[in-house]
């Protein structure tokens, strides 16, 4: 398995990401703690239904703290900050996967990009229709193009 990693290649003025997701995991404490860096990226969650089916919450972007703290702060029902995860971590089995990445720019435009598009074409950073306070996250503005694919070993992709 290759590292869970987001990487960049530039052509131009066009930014090109491959996010290598972790594996899925189920979120709990001594297992993050064990097992998560406590480095900068992005972290994905899911919460299981009686199904046994995944369905997606949202995407958290890690800075300060690293991912083990952010990921704690998110599923821990003890530490939660945010009620509704805190009370489906009560209910639901939460399910996690991370990418790790040490520039906040390009975390930026990763989730810029994964917040206004759900299938695979090219974000314009500044393209009329696409206003750039759609978004809670802003891109870096280094690029005219984004563009991301995502690399899974559970072979589960968002876009």
């Amino acid at each position: 398995m290759n590292e869970p990693l987001i990487t960049k290649r530039i052509k131009d003025d066009d930014a090109f990401f491959t996010v290598q997701w972790s594996t899925l995991k189920r979120a709990e404490k001594f297992e993050i703690l064990a097992s998560v860096p406590s480095v900068s990226g992005i972290v994905e969650l899911y919460f299981e239904d009686s199904n046994h089916t995944l369905n997606y919450i949202d995407m958290y972007r890690a800075w300060y703290g690293g991912l083990r703290n952010v990921l704690r702060e998110l599923v821990d029902p003890t530490i939660a900050r945010e009620a509704g995860l805190r009370e489906l971590a009560k209910r639901r089995v939460l399910v996690y996967r991370y990418s790790m990445s040490n520039s906040h720019a390009d975390i930026s435009d990763v989730l810029y990009f994964f917040a206004n598009v759900r299938k695979r074409q090219p974000v314009q950073t500044g393209a009329p229709g696409v206003p750039r306070d759609s978004s809670p996250t802003e891109p870096s503005g280094r690029f005219r193009y984004i563009y991301v694919n995502e690399e899974s070993p559970d072979k589960l992709v968002t876009i």
